[in-house]
């Protein structure tokens, strides 16, 4: 991308969006004083004075967030000092709200941390992924699951990727592929993996804008993740387009999460790691703040030479050649320039007296098959062939904090190998396959309370997504065999015969000194070398400009949020091939208005939201106007919260779906292909006594159900012209999932289980009708999760570990794949259940110094999945998992 062009996009987007905010930017000087002047009133014993003024200052609109933090935190303490205990506890809430990661300072009195902790581990969680709106996570009007900073480092987990092995709900197969790992959320199988869901990380978009792809491999920080939220079923009605199967959602840490002291002005976290497979990490967050200025900087950096699965037939590299009696059977073009000693037949087929094709003698099919074993395992310049699957992932955020203004820039390319691919048809990453998407994302967020209840929030951002310049497929040689094995017809003229006698010298068949000097006689005569291996390049790139302005209503029992967001995006057609050639792009304009109001009367809450998209591409394609509803009924009763909700979503077709083409596989593009639908229909229970404080045995239960219905799902179909993509399918999906949270002491237990009954029907263009309903392959029936964590020696009032340890086992049956599947190409009828075992200790000092060493599959159990795509051949059918490995980690957590 042309940096000039980039710093004017984002020049003009900074305009735009401080021009869209800068209306209502009007602070208050007395509400904005530095926070010493009220707590000199507070040590002065002004106990009403500072009641009354901060109370005041939090109903207008001039606060923000961190300042909203530590005037909660005041307005605790000084309830504390004239005893109104409740008063204090609904100020500790509030504040929880704001942060409920919040760090106890050396100065907070005693009875203010007592408190504190108390309604912290209540487990009272809120999520903003469902409406947009800070929520209680029981209440919320979806299936939600939020993970926190605290289990994620209990867990140990190497990578976000981890996460996705340990929550009901999804089928995870790590391919190693383009996209390293195939997750299918909810039995929705797709070839072009994981482009259903949508991926935010503090609420900016991350999905790629050519495919919707999720790139989600090792490259996320964990060290700045203050919650990851995940949504179950379809999201439209509050993120549009492509928010199909769920919403996965990354809250970041800011500076007041990690600098607990408003004296203080700097905080830090982030770990280094080494483990098996030469894997190296390092992962660190850094946080300043002063007066109003404030900022974070995050940088992640992950190396690793990968499992090594050549001791398995689709990645060992073993090519075992056609026999001499098959090279003998070749047909080859007559050269009359080339001596008669290695053909055995010179035939006439149809009498007209001049030769048509030789075949091969013993001698020269020996030769021609040396040459072809050459082609195989060596690569320009001699390199020789072998399993590489080496990835490096590289992330950089940084945001600036300035009042109601938040400036936001990420960074992060993944380069990897394909290592999905058979080795018959690619080769590894020392070899040239590499995939290397890369992604920028800057982002200017205004967010102003413009009262106590309401709330105008206004996000312009900038994406430019492309294929960084080492991504390309290296494949494999046209052999002699393959170019000349005809039984009809003549062969190839480029591999036509073998030339002269030069080639066949047998001193040029043993190594790669034979291969240079066959080389060079070959240029010499004007006859291509050896069978190569065949590298291409891929290019592509596409850019978004989009702004979402919102407003939300935060009352008593009314709450409303309402948004307007319009996008302007430049996406290429296809693939192009040289630095030279002229990419083709399209323009595409979306623009969608949102609301959702949900309403309480007494305890029963009404959620109705809906969500109109309009879609244009250039001049007069695509989809046009697009409504999706969403209702949902919440009704908690003591303990209880019962759940019901209705939601229907759509999913643009991409442009790989509506441009891409391949021979034999997709031969006519479509670019009218209209979008998919889904309507949903969930219900759930939950149960949860963890809010009351008296209990030291906390339980949390949920039971959920879900069916839903697709329409329009893109399936490749033979037309008289050829196979094209189009909107002719539809699955039918029922599931269901539990899970349970228990806690007691120093130990917790989770247990997760799912059930999952997917079909699919297709259309048959041969009999102009619908097949019966076929399983959709690769999804398990029945999997499940246990996770138990133990910390058995505490150090303070936080019950804060010095010592933890957490297990998890991750559970599966069988996966069906093969005939009567939608993976019907895949020649395994199902791929084998696993119980795998993964174990983490940690130990954290007073300093904040944490040691930490794994072991992933404790058991060193041998397992598959399945593989993707159609995983019939190209794409390995079955991809072999890590054996027991383990990894050391040192980190810094600054308090």
């Amino acid at each position: 991308m042309n940096s000039k062009s980039y710093i004017f996009k984002l020049t003009i987007l900074i305009f735009l969006g401080t021009l869209s905010a800068s209306f209502s930017q009007q602070i208050d000087d007395t509400c904005s004083l530095n926070l010493k002047f009220y707590e000199n009133q507070y040590n002065r014993g002004e106990f009403e004075t500072v009641d009354s003024a901060l109370r005041s200052c939090l109903e207008s609109a001039n606060l923000t967030f961190t300042q909203k933090k530590d005037y909660y935190r005041l307005l605790a303490m000084n309830s504390i000092a004239f005893d109104n205990i409740p008063l204090a506890e609904s100020d500790i809430k509030e504040l929880l709200k704001i942060d409920q990661n919040y760090k106890i300072r050396s100065d907070d009195p005693f009875v203010f941390q007592v408190l504190l902790n108390q309604l912290r581990f209540s487990n009272a969680k809120f999520v903003t992924s469902v409406s947009k709106i800070s929520e209680n996570i029981n209440e919320a009007p979806a299936n939600i699951i939020l993970l926190t900073k605290e289990e994620i480092k209990q867990r140990g987990y190497k990578d976000l990727e981890e996460v996705f092995h340990d929550m009901p709900g999804f089928d995870v197969s790590k391919t190693s592929g383009g996209t390293y790992s195939s997750i299918y959320q909810r039995g929705y199988r797709t070839g072009n993996n994981n482009d259903r869901s949508l991926i935010l990380v503090d609420g900016i978009e991350d999905n790629d804008i050519w495919s919707n792809n999720i790139w989600l491999s090792r490259q996320y920080s964990l060290s700045n993740i203050k919650q990851f939220e995940v949504i179950h079923g379809p999201a439209s009605t509050m993120y549009g387009a492509n928010a199909f199967g769920g919403v996965y959602n990354i809250l970041t840490l800011t500076p007041s999460d990690m600098i607990p002291s408003f004296d203080e002005n700097f905080g830090f976290n982030g770990f280094f790691g080494t483990g098996s497979y030469n894997t190296k990490e390092a992962d660190f967050t850094m946080a300043f703040r002063k007066n109003k200025l404030s900022a974070t900087v995050t940088a992640r950096i992950h190396t690793s030479d990968e499992y090594d699965r050549s001791g398995y037939s689709d990645f060992d590299f073993d090519y075992g050649l056609n026999e001499l009696t098959s090279y003998q059977a070749l047909r080859m073009t007559y050269n009359s320039a080339i001596g008669s000693e290695h053909y055995t037949t010179q035939v006439d087929s149809d009498g007209d007296g001049a030769i048509d094709y030789v075949q091969y003698n013993a001698e020269g099919a020996m030769l021609a098959r040396n040459l072809d074993n050459l082609g195989y395992n060596f690569d320009q310049p001699n390199g020789k062939i072998k399993y590489s699957n080496e990835s490096i992932n590289k992330y950089v955020q940084a945001k600036i904090y300035y009042g109601d203004f938040t400036l936001g820039v990420q960074h992060w390319s993944n380069e990897e190998g394909l290592a999905w691919f058979n080795d018959l048809y690619f080769s590894g990453t020392n070899n040239g396959t590499k995939w290397q998407p890369t992604q920028n994302t800057a982002y200017l967020k205004y967010d102003k309370n413009i009262s106590s209840k309401l709330n105008i929030t206004n996000i312009a951002s900038y994406k430019f997504h492309e294929l960084g310049k080492n991504t390309g497929l290296s494949s494999v040689p046209t052999l002699y065999y393959q170019a000349e094995n005809g039984t009809t017809g003549l062969s190839n003229s480029n591999y036509s015969a073998l030339e002269s006698s030069a080639y066949l010298d047998m001193n040029y068949l043993n190594g790669s000194s034979a291969v240079s000097k066959y080389a060079t006689e070959a240029s010499l005569l004007g006859h291509s070398a050896l069978p190569n291996w065949n590298y291409r390049r891929y290019i592509l790139s596409s850019n978004q400009t989009r702004n979402e302005l919102k407003v939300t209503y935060n009352g008593d029992l009314l709450k409303v949020v309402t948004g307007l967001e319009g996008r302007y995006s430049e996406v290429q057609e296809n693939y192009t091939f040289n630095d030279d050639d002229t990419a083709i792009k399209h323009n595409i304009i979306d623009v969608g208005f949102y609301a959702q109001g949900n309403y309480t009367y007494r305890k029963l809450k009404a959620v109705i939201g809906g969500r109109v998209d309009y879609n244009r591409i250039d001049d007069d394609g695509g989809f046009g106007f697009v409504f999706n509803p969403r209702f949902a009924l919440v009704y908690p009763i003591k303990k209880f919260v019962i759940k019901g909700i209705y939601s229907e979503a759509f999913k643009d077709a991409t442009n790989f779906d509506k441009y891409s083409i391949s021979a034999g596989s997709r031969d006519i593009p479509n670019p009218t292909l209209p979008p998919e639908k889904v309507n949903t229909t969930e219900f759930s229970i939950l149960w949860d006594n963890s809010t009351e404080l008296k209990n030291k045995f906390k339980v949390f239960a949920e039971l959920s159900a879900f069916s839903s219905k697709f329409s329009g799902a893109i399936q490749t179909v033979q037309t008289a012209s050829g196979l094209q993509n189009q909107d002719v399918g539809s699955l039918e999906i029922k599931g269901g999932q539990f899970r349970t949270n228990l806690s007691y002491s120093t130990l917790d237990l989770e247990l997760n289980y799912t059930y999952t009954d997917p079909f699919s029907i297709a259309y048959d263009s041969d009999a102009n009708s619908f097949s019966d309903p076929v399983r959709v392959g690769d999804i398990a029936t029945h999997k499940g999760n246990v996770i138990l964590n133990w910390k058995f020696k505490t150090r303070d009032a936080e019950n804060s570990a010095v010592f933890n340890w957490n297990n998890r086992l991750n559970i599966s049956e069988a996966r069906k794949t093969g005939a009567g599947t939608t993976v019907s190409g895949n020649p395994y009828d199902s791929i084998k259940g696993f119980s795998i075992l993964n174990s983490y200790l940690s130990f954290e000092t007073k300093a904040g110094l944490i040691f930490g060493i794994g072991i992933n599959n404790a058991l060193d159990t041998e397992w598959f999945v399945p593989g993707a795509r159609t995983a019939s051949g190209i794409v390995a059918s079955r991809v072999p998992q890590q054996k027991r490995n383990y990894f050391f980690r040192i980190g810094y957590d600054l308090r």
